[in-house]
C-alpha cells in the first residue's frame, strides 16, 4: 500500500508484521525519526567510561550510517515504557560502567601490596616486627639464651604511640613474636593470655609515660627471666596537598631481676601520598 503523496509506505508480511517505510527527506520521515529515537544506539553512545575495561565507544559515522540507510520498523511505545526509559538507562549505565564490588584477597593478584592510604597496615606491622626480630635473632641475648636452660620470657603488649586506631593489629603481634620464640627453643614463653587481670592492668597503664621499672615488676609477678616490651610511633609531614608519615617500631629485651636492657632495636618505613 503506497501512500498518495509517495513518502510513506507500508507493507504487510505473511505473519502479520506490518513493516513501514519512509522516503527519505520526505516530512513524514523527519517527523518518524524525531519522535521515534533509537533507544539502542542511546545505549551505546551513552555507556562511554574511561577509567573501564569494558568500554563501548562506536564510531558516530558508522552508527548514523546503520540508522540513516536501513529501513526500520516503527517501535509504538506506551505510556509507561515512556516513563521507564530513563531509570532503564541509568541501571544500564551503572552496570556497565562498574562499581566497587567484594573480593578475596586471593582472587586479586597483589591486593595486600597496593597501599590504600597512609596508613598503617598488616603488611606494614609485619615489617616492622620481622626487622626488630631478625635484629634480635643477630643479638647477643639470644647467645645468651642458647647458654641458658630455656628461661622463662613473657611478652608484653606494644604501646600505640601513633593517630591509628591499631591496638587490635597490635595485640595479634603479641602471637607473632610468641610463635617465632617457641618455634626457635631458645626460652620459656609465659603466655598473658593466662593472666586476663594483668593483661587489664597493663592496658590501663599503657596511657602514662614508659615505665621500664613497671614492666620488671609485671615480669617478677608473672615468674619469668626476661620481658619483651615495645612501642609504635610516628613523624607525621604535610605540604600543600602531599602527607609523608613515617612510622617507628622500638623492641626492648629487659631481664626482670636486674632491670638491665639486654636488647633494643627500632625499626621504620615510610608510607606517603605525593
Amino acid at each position: 500500500m503506497l501512500n498518495e503523496n509517495l513518502e510513506h509506505e507500508a507493507e504487510i508480511k505473511e505473519d502479520g508484521t506490518r513493516i513501514e517505510k519512509f522516503e527519505e527527506g520526505s516530512s513524514a520521515y523527519q517527523r518518524r525519526k524525531g519522535s521515534n529515537p533509537v533507544i539502542g544506539a542511546f545505549f551505546a553512545r551513552s555507556c562511554y567510561c574511561p577509567n573501564s575495561r569494558n568500554n563501548v565507544q562506536p564510531e558516530k559515522d558508522n552508527l548514523m550510517a546503520s540508522t540513516k540507510n536501513t529501513p526500520m520498523r516503527t517501535p509504538r511505545l506506551s505510556l509507561v515504557s515512556r516513563l521507564l526509559a530513563p531509570t532503564l538507562a541509568a541501571t544500564f549505565l551503572l552496570s556497565a560502567c562498574g562499581s566497587p564490588k567484594a573480593v578475596r584477597g586471593e582472587d586479586v593478584a597483589g591486593l595486600d601490596d597496593q597501599a590504600m592510604g597512609t596508613g598503617l597496615d598488616k603488611r606494614d606491622l609485619k615489617k616492622l616486627l620481622a626487622d626488630n626480630m631478625d635484629a634480635m635473632n643477630n643479638s647477643a641475648v639470644v647467645k645468651r639464651w642458647e647458654g641458658q636452660d630455656s628461661p622463662t620470657l613473657a611478652v608484653m603488649p606494644f604501646r600505640n604511640e601513633t593517630s591509628e586506631h591499631i591496638e587490635s593489629a597490635l595485640d595479634a603481634l603479641i602471637s607473632d613474636v610468641e610463635t617465632a620464640l617457641v618455634n626457635a627453643g631458645h626460652v620459656t614463653v609465659v603466655s598473658l593470655d593466662q593472666q586476663p587481670a594483668m593483661m587489664a592492668q597493663i592496658k590501663a597503664q599503657q596511657g602514662d609515660s614508659f615505665d621500664q621499672g613497671q614492666s620488671a615488676e609485671w615480669g617478677r609477678q608473672l615468674g619469668v627471666k626476661y620481658i619483651i616490651t615495645g612501642k609504635v610511633f610516628t613523624t607525621d609531614e604535610k605540604f600543600d596537598n602531599e602527607r609523608r608519615v613515617q612510622y617507628y617500631m622500638f623492641m626492648q629485651v629487659l631481664e626482670v631481676e636486674t632491670g638491665a636492657i639486654r636488647f633494643q632495636n627500632k625499626s621504620e618505613l615510610t608510607k606517603a601520598i605525593i
